[in-house]
């Protein structure tokens, strides 16, 4: 299985931040380069957006991942809130279903095993406007393609988790071993 992994943002996008200082596109660049190395160990074949700070479009990831005939597709993201008390694991995937909601279940799933952090919720997202899925990187790649919400930088708890590095690399390896799990024919 080839597996396209998504570092969400990236330069000049580096406006999300938490309270103390997390800046997301650094962060979920850690998470997904942990996660990328983790598959890699045990033989997949990985396709990264990006591996520095270089910035795309969200129309230009999803056509990186379409080029690059991924099987599936993680966008890796930490989340935000206008409440500080909001807080946990959310992971997201089309509004059709199928193998994305198994993914996004099957991670959010070792996600909140492995960090001990409560999962929020799985969920898709239609626009009011259009009618297909809300989030562009789902909507426009040919293969299941989910979003994964690490945590919440807005948390002051769990900033303090997304900046440390072992918390990162315990997050990418987690969600690396959620998507071996889908990738080894696991159901929800």
């Amino acid at each position: 299985m080839k597996i396209g992994i998504d570092p969400g943002h990236g330069a000049p996008d580096e406006a999300n931040r938490g309270p103390t200082g997390y800046v997301e596109a650094h962060g979920v660049l850690d998470i997904a380069m942990a996660c990328r190395d983790e598959l890699l160990r045990h033989g997949h074949e990985v396709y990264m957006t990006r591996t520095g700070r270089e910035g795309l479009s969200l129309a230009g990831r999803a056509r990186k991942l379409n080029d690059a005939k991924v099987d599936i597709a993680v966008s890796i993201h930490t989340n935000a809130a206008p409440s500080p008390q909001s807080r946990g694991v959310e992971t997201i995937h089309s509004i059709l279903g199928g193998r994305g909601k198994e993914l996004a279940k099957i991670i959010a799933d070792q996600l909140t095993k492995d960090l001990g952090l409560p999962l929020r919720r799985v969920f898709s997202r239609r626009s009011e406007t259009t009618g297909k899925d809300y989030y562009t990187i789902i909507q426009k790649t040919a293969m299941p393609c989910v979003i994964v919400e690490v945590a919440f930088h807005s948390n002051p708890v769990e900033e303090k988790l997304l900046k440390d590095p072992a918390f990162r690399k315990k997050a990418g390896i987690s969600i690396a071993r959620g998507v071996m799990r889908f990738a080894g024919g696991e159901r929800t």
